[in-house]
């Protein structure tokens, strides 16, 4: 049995504010993977939803990548 992997168009805007465009796969931690980031570096948001790594994309999605910013006891 052949698994095939649907390529999807989906626009990224990373954490210094840059757009990236590209064809990738519609798993979110692909698309992580495939920029070198790390699942626990970033939130994933699409429409003010947060998504989880597993999460699949439509065509045609924006997400954006905001840095996970953690604080602790001085």
């Amino acid at each position: 049995m052949s698994h095939h992997t649907r390529y999807i168009n989906v626009r990224v805007v990373l954490p210094d504010g840059k757009v990236m465009e590209f064809d990738g796969p519609r798993e979110v931690k692909a698309i992580l993977r495939r920029l070198n980031i790390l699942e626990n570096t970033v939130l994933v948001v699409r429409d003010d939803e947060l998504l989880t790594p597993d999460r699949l994309l439509e065509d045609g999605d924006t997400i954006e990548l905001v840095p996970v910013i953690s604080g602790g006891l001085n």
